[in-house]
């Protein structure tokens, strides 16, 4: 693949604006000394942003393996085409 063609299928469009948006966590005093707590609001929070962006990577990462498969599969066939040729 050239470079070119790698940064036009690099874009991502996002078709759902999520209202979602990282916040810094909000610290709970902790009964143990010298350990702050984060609150689960802000966990939960936390832990759906990266579910988010993981969603996104996993996402991107399939299409990529389809165009690598897609790229690749005429040259396979062709291949596989030969080697039987030869067989007769």
């Amino acid at each position: 693949m050239s470079s070119s063609t790698r940064k036009s299928q690099s874009k991502v469009t996002i078709t759902k604006e999520h209202p979602r948006s990282h916040k810094p966590p909000v610290i709970v005093t902790s009964h143990l000394e010298d350990i702050p707590l984060i609150a689960s609001h802000s966990y939960i929070q936390d832990a759906r942003n990266r579910w988010y962006i993981h969603s996104i990577e996993v996402k991107q990462l399939c299409e990529e393996h389809v165009n690598i498969f897609n790229a690749i599969k005429p040259h396979i066939v062709n291949s596989v085409d030969w080697l039987k040729s030869l067989r007769k």
